[in-house]
């Protein structure tokens, strides 16, 4: 456990430095601006996953630690870092349609549930593997 949460930690510290650098370092109304969007989205995506999965791997043992423990370790660090990874395209899809102003409160509801959709649909494969 304290492995994921150096490794995790570690991530989230080198990404969030990235994110800043980016942030404060880039113009994005500069040269070349795709270069600039390039790097943020991909340093913003490193910074939500890692964040996501030190909150959903770590949460999960504080807030439901009897369906959290049915799974090993290595599973239990899998199952938080898809669900990182799966928040961070969320944001990254919220921020994408936001830039190019197609977001609204329906579209947004909508990304959430196909995303909560596609966990359930990851969480279902899981228990089918251990009966």
């Amino acid at each position: 456990m304290f492995r994921h949460f150096f490794l995790t930690t570690l991530i989230f510290l080198l990404s969030a430095t990235a994110l800043i650098f980016t942030i404060l370092g880039l113009d994005p109304l500069g040269p070349d601006p795709w270069m600039a969007l390039s790097v943020f989205s991909v340093s913003l995506f490193l910074t939500v996953s890692s964040f996501g999965t030190f909150l959903f791997f770590f949460g999960a043992e504080v807030f439901s630690p009897s369906f959290f423990h049915q799974f090993p370790e290595k599973t239990q660090f899998g199952i938080a870092l898809r669900r990182g990874m799966l928040l961070a395209v969320f944001l990254l899809l919220v921020a994408g349609l936001q830039m190019i102003r197609l977001f609204g409160i329906l579209e947004g509801i909508l990304l959430l549930v196909f995303f909560v959709v596609v966990e359930l649909i990851f969480l279902s494969s899981q228990v089918q593997k251990r009966v």
